[in-house]
């Protein structure tokens, strides 16, 4: 082959290559904003779930007290 070639294949692979861990980049961060995402949500759930007794307590000594 001529070197011109060569340097043109050596180019298109390295292109590739780039795009390839850039790419690979985009989808890591978009995977880290999404579980931290989705743990947000599940710390939030596990918290009004612990509040939900204690307003329901809350509610019954107001029914039994006659508030």
């Amino acid at each position: 082959m001529e070197n011109s070639l060569k340097g043109l294949m050596l180019a298109a692979g390295i292109i590739i290559t780039c795009i390839i861990i850039s790419l690979g980049f985009y989808i890591a961060r978009e995977a880290r904003d999404t579980a931290s995402e989705g743990t947000g949500r599940s710390i939030s759930c596990r918290r009004s779930l612990r509040m939900r007794p204690k307003q329901c307590m809350t509610a019954r000594k107001c029914q039994e007290a006659k508030c």
